[in-house]
């Protein structure tokens, strides 16, 4: 199926604010999804499955005075199934929270969930949002190239950073203190700290699972104590310039790699596939990825589009599920009402949803 998104009937929709509709496949909001720049109105747009377009989330008019949505990335379902989105401006970064789907098919705004405050440099610019099994939170931030955590819905406080794990402490490098938030800090204050983040998932043993673009790497965490405990895929897989992560049901990872133009798979046994070898064709800069239905979803920043490969079929030259879009896809999120029907990437609760894309042009790369 190849379905054509004009950028001016995607603006059209953004500017008019096209009601959404839950009366079925064709219509219903089944996947949730973040552009890289303005031309989609600084909005959460919804697709249905047939890759119709309508705003969950009408950027800057959707928040009251005080509050920016602006360059929104990552999403995040809470378990009250609320929507978390951060929101990447560097004079206002923030994660804020949206209520579920009303009958108008928006999410109306509900607070901010974290103010992660312009003036902690390295808090600037979120990138990827996950809820763990518990419903601690945890963000990637990329001028910091740390990955910080939340107090979770049940907290005294929720949306308060946590403390850096004890067990971790003795890696920081003196006289760096570790910051409140802090659960992965960057090389450069951290030991065995990351390079240069990116996506975000966990696995299906709930490790989480964190992207070091310049390692190349996967690497695995505890998601209580901060201890790294695996190197999942690296360099000697094929990885280059990895991106996004996510992880389905069945226990199997994926990976989109900007430079290596593919994603990579470790199957449950171990082994690791490109599943682009071979093929006639591949992604121009790979980005976001999703799982549904043995579909692998994955957005292409420099088509501007949403691709999906059948992974049911080895072989299967990808297709364009969704085309045309005004700017590079960020982020792809699997709607709260069809998880029954999707994997993880945003979770760990065996909910199918979408994982995290990159950047784009002005990003430092």
């Amino acid at each position: 199926m190849t379905v054509l998104l004009l950028p001016l009937a995607l603006a059209a929709l953004v500017s008019c604010g096209r009601e959404g509709s839950s009366s079925g496949a064709a219509g219903e909001t089944a996947w949730l999804l973040t552009l890289h720049g303005a031309g989609g109105g600084e909005s959460v747009i919804g697709l249905d499955e047939q890759g119709g377009a309508t705003v969950v989330v009408a950027g800057p008019r959707s928040v009251p005075a005080g509050v920016e949505m602006r360059d929104p990335r990552g999403l995040a379902a809470l378990p009250d199934g609320t929507l978390l989105v951060a929101t990447a401006w560097s004079d206002d970064p923030a994660i804020l929270r949206f209520g579920s789907i009303d009958a108008q098919g928006r999410r109306p705004f509900v607070g901010t969930f974290a103010d992660l405050g312009k003036e902690i440099a390295a808090r600037v610019h979120p990138y990827a949002v996950v809820v763990a099994p518990d419903g601690t939170v945890f963000v990637s931030c990329q001028d910091g190239n740390i990955v910080t955590r939340y107090a979770g819905l049940d907290a005294p406080v929720a949306g308060a950073p946590i403390p850096a794990p004890a067990g971790t402490r003795a890696n920081w490098i003196p006289p760096t203190p570790p910051r409140d938030g802090i659960f992965i800090g960057s090389i450069g204050e951290q030991r065995d700290g990351l390079r240069c983040v990116r996506g975000l998932a966990f696995d299906a043993t709930g490790r989480l699972l964190v992207v070091d673009r310049d390692a190349p790497a996967v690497l695995a965490y505890d998601a209580a104590t901060g201890r790294r405990v695996e190197t999942v895929l690296d360099r000697s897989h094929g990885l280059k310039k990895p991106i996004q992560v996510l992880c389905d049901e069945a226990g199997r990872i994926f990976v989109s790699d900007r430079e290596a133009r593919s994603v990579f798979v470790r199957e449950v046994d171990g082994t690791v596939k490109d599943l682009f070898e071979g093929l006639k064709s591949r992604p121009g800069l790979p980005s976001c990825l999703a799982i549904a239905d043995d579909w692998l979803y994955l957005g292409d920043r420099k088509a501007k589009a949403i691709l999906r490969l059948d992974l049911r079929t080895p072989g299967a030259e990808p297709e364009v599920f969704v085309g045309g879009l005004p700017d590079p896809p960020e982020f792809l999120y699997a709607d709260a009402t069809h998880r029954s029907k999707a994997s993880s990437g945003g979770d760990a609760r065996g909910e199918r949803t979408g994982s995290r894309s990159s950047r784009g042009e002005r990003e430092r790369r």
